[in-house]
């Protein structure tokens, strides 16, 4: 009997050994998935350093802007994993009816999770962004606690760029718990799984409706990015993981079509991988189209590749992979790569070190090895001295609170020290890598404040303008510092922009450099150059600064709101031009452009995104004020277009000098403002 007995004894460990084994490899499997993510979020921003993104946007086809596009959407599987690790747990109490989790538990474990790890970064951020284009200080309380998405206009973009996606994953973490509460407020007991299933369709087309009526509605309101870039409508790119959630936790004998949906896919995970391939495919075409709701469907078909794809990552049987064990590695620190990265990319693009410039797909593979390489360790110290203690901390304290409310006795409060300490001597060792990273880099910004100046090379010079009919002279739109009056000398005037100083669309004769020149009766030479970033202005300055100029106009960034680049980082650019000019004692006026709203919604040219006007304007003011620049703000504002919806006729560029002017004179001494 004893030994009829063995094979019954054996068979339970057996299966919960197999069950154990399959848990650990579908959390692995997982972490992979977001370890992707995270590596791939890292190489689209690269480049930023390797100026790829203006290539990439610029194609109509071809590999480079396809994969552009697709690592774009990367950021789309965090929120894929979300809905399914985060959704689940509640999706499953309407399931079977339970009650959910302890909100007190929920919210300390949730704020444990993202607020340590993500305040270390930003404090970072902010010591960076001191030495260079400030912040005011309303921000910090307001990015602390993940509100900038609720602030009109793009201030989700400031301070701490990619933060955006943590403030809609906070707003998740608050919708859960409180949608769960209403709809048991509407029906006792179990929900069914088909229901639930139909729910969350209904929720997704109505976000993707609201959506669409917003870019159609209101394409240019300060309101688009609060609306947009928050719940309701990016609770679509949840649904996929909470659809996930519901069929999986569907009793393996359920005869409903969900549960037998769910038990389809297990069995067969390698057939849903090509489905979320070509989703990602489709939404990659189309990204970044000029309709708005075909730019807005490109979100829906990358939630659904995400959430795919996270089907895949649950079923698949692929944990014992090379492959998958190193992407599972770096999806351990995954959200340490992910704040991280955007510190140490600010901080490059500060000191203007950019080894691999260029275009191709070598110099882009140099700069994402060479930000993944630099994020890694600031990662991983991130892991162990703040996000894994405090998760550890929070972990501890929701024990005791539970067990607290069960027993009703209160336990000794319990010390701080493991979270301050970390405990471990390679805990001491990873955080003093952290100390000496942070150290390295503020000393790098103080010691090469202006090491990008002395590296510039002299290029051959451009023509002289020659002069036309004069104008009238005008007043200029807005103001903001004075440079003190440079001595007199015959040095010319130096325009140098993007296309609006190339005055694209008119005659040479009628250019606004050309106006400029007759206005101010001194000459005036053109470096205008199409489609430039404020990134490649850094690279074409050295062809501006060979025409030897006693001051310049710069204006830049119409290319960069086109492009999608970060307020932040085109200032950084900017920051850098100015530098160079004060090394030179080179004088400045800095014109900015945006588009308003009587331009805009004609506007064919960069259609699918919106203006960040408020927060670039306010960046060069104090760019302005901090170096002595003059400064005329949306040089456009009311100007007669172009077939395109941009560019000024004729008449508006002679305009548009003449606003130029003023702040010219101002800024040479010949006229003082009346302050």
């Amino acid at each position: 009997m004893a030994s009829a007995a063995l094979p019954s004894a054996v068979a339970p460990a057996s299966a919960a050994t197999r069950t154990d084994a399959a848990g650990r490899g579908r959390s692995l499997q997982l972490e992979a998935i977001r370890g992707l993510a995270a590596l791939m979020v890292v190489t689209v921003h690269a480049g930023f350093l390797s100026q790829a993104e203006t290539v990439f946007s610029a194609q109509d086809s071809g590999v480079h802007l396809l994969l552009r596009r697709s690592l774009t959407d990367s950021v789309v599987m965090f929120f894929a994993l979300s809905g399914y690790l985060v959704g689940g747990p509640f999706l499953r109490s309407l399931l079977t009816g339970t009650r959910p989790v302890d909100p007190v538990v929920y919210a300390v474990r949730r704020a444990a999770r993202i607020l340590p790890g993500y305040w270390f970064a930003l404090a970072a951020m902010l010591a960076l962004l001191a030495t260079g284009t400030g912040f005011s200080m309303w921000q910090v309380p307001v990015h602390a606690f993940l509100l900038q998405n609720l602030v009109p206009g793009p201030e989700s973009l400031a301070l701490l760029g990619v933060a955006w996606t943590l403030g809609i994953e906070a707003l998740f973490y608050v919708v859960m718990p409180v949608g769960t509460a209403l709809v048991r407020r509407v029906h006792r007991g179990p929900v069914r799984a088909r229901r639930l299933v139909a729910g969350i369709l209904l929720v997704w087309m109505l976000a993707f409706g609201l959506g669409l009526a917003v870019d159609l509605g209101m394409p240019n309101s300060p309101w688009w990015y609060p609306i947009n870039l928050n719940l309701p409508f990016c609770i679509c790119l949840f649904c996929p993981g909470m659809l996930i959630a519901v069929v999986e936790a569907c009793p393996p004998r359920s005869t409903s079509i969900v549960g037998r949906a769910g038990r389809w896919v297990v069995a067969r995970p390698v057939l849903i991988a090509a489905p979320a391939v070509l989703a990602l495919y489709v939404s990659a075409r189309l990204m970044e189209e000029p309709q708005a709701w075909v730019s807005r469907l490109h979100y829906q078909f990358a939630a659904a590749g995400a959430g795919l794809l996270v089907a895949y990552g649950l079923n698949a049987r692929i944990a014992q992979r090379l492959v998958v064990r190193i992407l599972a590695a770096a999806g351990k620190v995954s959200y340490g790569i992910y704040v991280w990265h955007w510190v140490v990319l600010s901080g490059l693009i500060r000191l203007s070190i950019r080894p691999a410039r260029g275009l191709a797909w070598s110099a882009w593979a140099l700069d994402a090895a060479l930000l993944v390489s630099l994020t890694m360790p600031l990662a991983i110290a991130s892991w162990f001295v703040v996000e894994k203690p405090w998760q550890s901390f929070a972990k501890t304290w929701t024990a005791r609170y539970q067990e607290r409310r069960v027993t009703g006795r209160r336990r000794s409060a319990m010390p701080l020290r493991p979270v301050v300490a970390g405990g471990g001597l390679r805990t001491r060792l990873v955080g003093a890598m952290v100390v000496g990273s942070m150290a390295g880099l503020l000393s790098a910004l103080s010691l090469n404040h202006g090491a990008a100046t002395n590296a510039f090379a002299g290029v051959s010079p451009q023509t002289v303008i020659p002069h036309t009919a004069s104008r009238q002279q005008a007043q200029p739109m807005v103001v903001a510092g004075t440079a003190p009056t440079p001595p007199p000398d015959t040095r010319p005037i130096v325009a140098f922009g993007d296309s609006l100083t190339l005055s694209w669309g008119v005659p040479a004769s009628q250019s606004y450099p050309v106006d400029l020149q007759q206005l101010l009766g001194e000459k005036v030479l053109a470096a205008g150059f199409e489609g430039k970033t404020t990134a490649q202005a850094v690279d074409l300055l050295p062809q501006a600064l060979a025409l030897d100029p006693r001051l310049m106009v710069v204006q830049f960034g119409t290319n960069d709101s086109c492009l999608g680049v970060p307020v932040a980082v085109a200032l950084q650019h900017m920051e850098t031009i100015l530098r160079a000019l004060d090394a030179r004692h080179i004088a400045a006026v800095i014109v900015g452009t945006h588009y308003d709203s009587t331009r805009h919604n004609s506007s064919p040219i960069c259609a699918h995104y919106l203006p960040y006007a408020q927060s670039w304007d306010q960046g060069l003011a104090n760019l302005a004020l901090r170096h002595g620049a003059g400064l005329v703000l949306d040089v456009l504002n009311g100007l007669p277009a172009q077939a395109d919806g941009y560019h000024p006729v004729a008449a508006g560029y002679a305009v548009m000098a003449r606003r130029v002017a003023a702040v010219v004179r101002i800024v040479e001494g010949q006229l003082r403002p009346s302050l």
